[in-house]
């Protein structure tokens, strides 16, 4: 409770910060979220030991690989671009305190009801 004014104070110089940045470090911040996304473990795994089993490896050429490249790139940004619009609905539909009060309320119930259906499940 106590944290909840400074994290909003927070918030609003965030997205004032962004605002100020511009289009000149929206590639840059591009290229890292999708380094970042293509660097989770979770991710290299499925490359490592999945995507093999679709592609026979031994007989893939350079244009090959780049074609690949560019479909894993532009498939990682479409789904980072859904959750970023996801996050600006979320963000925009949250603002008053009623709204959060509520997203709370009904998040809390769907962690206490998985809660009780752990302990029933013994």
């Amino acid at each position: 409770m106590w944290r909840m004014v400074p994290a909003e104070i927070e918030a609003q110089v965030l997205t004032a910060d962004a605002k100020k940045s511009g289009e000149k470090d929206s590639l840059k911040s591009v290229t890292s979220g999708c380094l970042v996304s293509l660097s989770n473990p979770k991710v290299i795994l499925f490359y490592v030991s999945l995507l093999p089993s679709f592609f026979p490896v031994a007989n893939l050429t350079g244009i090959d690989i780049s074609v690949l490249c560019v479909v894993i790139f532009c498939s990682a940004m479409v789904s980072m671009m859904l959750y970023a619009f996801m996050a600006s609905y979320a963000q925009q539909q949250l603002k008053t305190a009623k709204a959060r009060q509520r997203f709370n309320r009904v998040g809390s119930s769907f962690m206490g009801l998985a809660g009780v259906w752990l302990l029933s499940k013994g």
